[in-house]
Order: structure tokens, then C-alpha cells, then sequence
């Protein structure tokens, strides 16, 4: 009780130091810790998609797919209009997803990421890398995953958040804190 309260206290006054000991919770496969401390401080900063995503990979190590679906949806949906890249995240989800053989919600964000290219695309109609997002959207979404051959991470030069790939090549961040010192 009292580590709680001193955890809320923390969230309260140091959001960003908060999310940082999530991201390291994750690192080291403390699932429940990351989730529980990012519920946190989505309840304080609801309206930011990091906090989304953070909590989203965090499901995933937990295998709550419909659960992580719901926090990649409302971050994908909290990134319009900032610049972050919603394509990207739906497209590299529904990949994780596929592998795990969760065929309908990974076909439900593969089409996601499909209707937002096509918004793009209406709007620039000739844009030669959009296309190149949806062909390699579309070759991803139809490639069987059955065949020992593990699905690319949709991951395009203008990526602007490292963390989450390096997170996925299985690197983390190298930093000698553990979840356990940082609080």
C-alpha cells in the first residue's frame, strides 16, 4: 500500500520518469508491473499514444491480444494529426499478430493500416512511397506465416520510434537500471 501511494505520488509529479520505469518493467518481461504502473498514467495523461503503445506491448508479453488491440487502436488513433506513424503501427502489430496465429485481429489491423494508406492515397494520388507502404502491406498481409518464415517488421526509413524496434529485435535500451532501482 504504501509503495502504491508512493507510485502514484510519482506519476503525479514525474510522468515521464513513470513511463521510462514501464519501458524498463517491459524490458526485463515484468508484464504486469509495466501494465499496471502504464494504467496509471493513462488515467493522468489519457490522451498520449506512447502511453497506448507502452502498455499495448506489455499485453502482448502477457498474451491479452484483444486487450493490446484495444491500446494499439486508440494509440493509432490518438497519433492522427502528430506526426507519428499510424500505418506503421497497425502494419507492424497485425505482423506480431499473424505469427502468433491471431488471424482475425491481425487481419483487423492489417485492414486498418489498408484504409489509412488509401486516405493518403486519395489525397496524393501519385505518391510513389505510399504505394510502396501498400505493396509491402499487402504482400505481408497475404504471406503465410506457416512456412518458417517470420513476417518483416513493417519498418520504413522515417521511423520515428526507435524504441519499439528495438524493443522487437530483442535489444532493449542497454541501460543497467532495473525496474526494481528506478522506483
Amino acid at each position: 500500500e504504501e509503495d502504491h501511494g508512493a507510485v502514484a505520488d510519482l506519476v503525479r509529479r514525474h510522468p515521464e520518469a513513470v513511463r521510462m520505469v514501464g519501458e524498463l518493467y517491459v524490458d526485463a518481461e515484468e508484464h504486469s508491473r509495466a501494465v499496471e504502473l502504464y494504467s496509471q498514467l493513462i488515467e493522468v495523461e489519457s490522451t498520449d499514444h506512447e502511453l497506448r503503445a507502452g502498455r499495448a506491448t506489455a499485453y502482448e508479453g502477457l498474451q491479452e491480444w484483444e486487450k493490446a488491440s484495444e491500446d494499439w487502436t486508440r494509440a493509432g488513433e490518438l497519433t492522427i494529426g502528430t506526426g507519428q506513424d499510424q500505418i506503421e503501427l497497425h502494419h507492424r502489430y497485425a505482423n506480431r499478430l499473424k505469427l502468433a496465429n491471431r488471424t482475425e485481429l491481425a487481419e483487423h489491423h492489417y485492414e486498418i493500416a489498408v484504409r489509412a494508406i488509401e486516405s493518403d492515397l486519395e489525397r496524393f494520388s501519385n505518391d510513389r512511397r505510399l504505394m510502396g507502404r501498400l505493396a509491402t502491406l499487402l504482400v505481408d498481409r497475404h504471406a503465410a506465416s506457416t512456412d518458417g518464415q517470420a513476417l518483416r517488421p513493417a519498418k520504413f526509413p522515417f521511423h520515428q520510434d526507435q524504441s519499439f524496434v528495438r524493443r522487437e529485435a530483442g535489444q532493449g535500451y542497454g541501460s543497467p537500471i532495473s525496474p526494481q532501482t528506478a522506483l
